[in-house]
């Protein structure tokens, strides 16, 4: 609006889309099927810009996807769009961007966005050129970023590594907590302390109980939980449900120590 740039809501600008009045179209986290009589209104066809490095991470969540698998790099692609199929067209650019092991969601969110609005203006200065240099995916390297679901937040303290715990935090910060359980209450897990591997030695008593076993450390005011392979996240804060954001120190007060020393204390 401020550079009086018409809008056009979707779906009803459909009709304001004769053939001719534009060249090409452009989406971007668009999330709608777009129908072939709506892509031939444009001569150069449409276009749009995907967080991920196509064929990889196809869908709604791949920035999500991409930290909590672990990838230590992710990207973005411009490609065609094709009818029924989302993901799916020919890819005309791709550029990559380095995940660090520490950031998190939000920040790589931005750095995708500054790289792809470049991309994007790339694409336009050098159109129609640039429509000749399509290729196709491979689709023997399709992988799938689903939209997060409830179930993605559940730690499962049996099966999950401290990193693939760590990871999926950073991959859902900001967006939604990680959630476990307490003595049948529910938990989330608002903030991880993580420097690299925390891991325990063999021959530690700690090491001997079940995963998601929880202790609280007053050196540095974290409540420590047992993860698969011997190893440990520290958690800093958290929430009960019904109750405020407490530190590990006020979780500590308010229930580990109103349990007999003998309890088993532990996430599920």
């Amino acid at each position: 609006m401020d550079h009086k740039i018409p809008l056009h809501n979707w779906p009803s600008c459909v009709d304001d889309l004769n053939i001719g009045r534009f060249n090409i179209g452009i989406v971007v986290s668009f999330g709608y099927l777009i129908p072939s009589k709506i892509i031939s209104k444009f001569p150069m066809g449409m276009i749009n810009l995907h967080a991920s490095l196509l064929p990889r991470w196809r869908g709604a969540a791949p920035i999500v996807h991409a930290i909590a698998n672990g990838d230590d790099k992710t990207g973005v692609s411009i490609m065609k769009i094709e009818p029924k199929h989302f993901d799916i067209g020919d890819i005309l650019y791709q550029e990559e961007v380095l995940i660090d092991n520490h950031i998190l969601m939000p920040e790589l969110f931005k750095n995708l966005a500054e790289v792809g609005s470049k991309l994007i203006i790339k694409t336009v200065q050098n159109c129609p050129e640039c429509f000749n240099k399509f290729t196709k995916q491979n689709d023997l390297l399709v992988s799938y970023a689903p939209k997060i679901s409830l179930e993605m937040t559940e730690i499962k303290w049996q099966t999950m590594t401290a990193k693939k715990i760590y990871n999926l935090y950073r991959a859902l910060y900001g967006y939604k907590s990680l959630s476990t359980k307490f003595r049948n209450l529910n938990i989330k897990i608002i903030e991880i302390s993580f420097k690299d591997f925390f891991i325990l030695g063999e021959e530690d008593s700690f090491s001997k109980q079940r995963c998601g076993s929880i202790k609280y450390c007053k050196e540095d005011d974290t409540m420590i939980v047992l993860c698969k392979h011997f190893e440990y996240i520290k958690v800093k804060k958290l929430k009960v449900e019904g109750k405020k954001i407490m530190t590990a120190a006020e979780f500590n007060n308010g229930f580990l120590k109103k349990l007999n020393e003998r309890e088993l204390l532990y996430f599920e």
